[in-house]
């Protein structure tokens, strides 16, 4: 897989990279209190976030996923969706 997104610094170069190392289709819940899928499916993103000697956390923020960044993810349909990750219905 390793699909990449990051944050570019004003120089061009990369300050923080995530990469999307495996999605997994339909994860065992470890939720306390587990929940069925709104649209028949939840889905897993293994990804892993790196940062370079450029990465200024006064200036960037925290590398979180899924809450201070908004991705794009081109859909099943083909069409981009433009929102924020996180535990949501699928």
């Amino acid at each position: 897989m390793d699909d990449e997104t990051g944050i570019t610094g004003e120089d061009g170069k990369d300050v923080a990279i995530w990469t999307v190392a495996k999605i997994i289709p339909d994860p065992t819940c470890s939720d306390h209190e587990p929940r069925q899928p709104e649209h028949d499916h939840f889905v897993e993103f293994d990804i892993t976030a790196t940062r370079t000697e450029k990465y200024n956390p006064a200036k960037y923020g925290p590398l979180d996923v899924g809450t201070t960044y908004r991705r794009q993810l081109i859909q099943k349909d083909g069409i981009q969706w433009n929102g924020m990750l996180g535990p949501m219905a699928a």
